[in-house]
């Protein structure tokens, strides 16, 4: 069904505050386009998730930075398609939000990926989804 839309996520604590954030990354036909598909940040609240972050284009993997930018850990996703050279980028927190355009700055390219942690791995089909 080519319309269908799939998920990959990952919980992990970006700001140290001992809860659990929700990485989600949203694959599928109708959703992606050349660049690649979009990853959304969640955040808990006490009335559920609060969206974070949009970020749009993005490349799996998805890596956890060992760096961080405002109190908030660096994430780091891959750049490709729409005639921008492949490559990573990596996504500081500015204290409201990531960046949601990662070939464009505010976003840069990684450093390096030493000490990342993958996140969402990538994958060989969006129906490995959820």
């Amino acid at each position: 069904m080519p319309e269908e839309t799939r998920y990959f996520d990952a919980r992990v604590d970006l700001n140290g505050d001992g809860q659990q954030e929700v990485v989600a990354y949203v694959a599928g036909p109708m959703v992606c386009g050349t660049g690649g598909c979009t990853v959304f940040v969640f955040t808990p609240t006490a009335e559920g998730l609060r969206l974070v972050s949009d970020i749009s284009v993005a490349q799996p993997p998805v890596r956890l930075s060992p760096r961080s930018s405002q109190g908030w850990r660096n994430l780091i996703v891959g750049i490709a398609g729409g005639g921008i050279p492949a490559g990573t980028a990596e996504l500081e927190f500015d204290g409201k939000t990531y960046p949601s355009n990662p070939p464009m700055p505010p976003a840069k390219p990684a450093a390096d990926l030493d000490g990342a942690t993958i996140l969402i791995p990538e994958f060989e089909s969006y129906t490995q989804g959820k």
